[in-house]
């Protein structure tokens, strides 16, 4: 899931977790450290820093919002065929 996210956003990721796998991840989705399962570690890597903001990271669920209100509003007000009584 880390991995997505930084993809998506593009910016890295530093997951770090008390149990369980901590991971550091590039923009790209390349894991550069990561420990073992459930292992105390101490990770380091360079990992590049950004300061933009991508489109979903500024707006967050408006985006979404704003575009399944495009796909749903046509089906709402489309013609509706007259169903005639027997």
């Amino acid at each position: 899931m880390a991995r997505l996210w930084a993809v998506d956003h593009a910016h890295s990721t530093v997951v770090p977790t008390t149990s369980g796998i901590s991971v550091l991840i590039r923009p790209d989705g390349e894991v550069v450290a990561q420990s073992g399962l459930f292992e105390p570690a101490v990770l380091q890597a360079a990992l590049p820093l950004r300061t933009s903001l991508m489109l979903a990271t500024r707006f967050g669920g408006q985006v979404e919002l704003g575009l399944a209100t495009l796909v749903l509003l046509p089906l709402l007000f489309r013609d509706r065929p007259e169903w005639s009584s027997p």
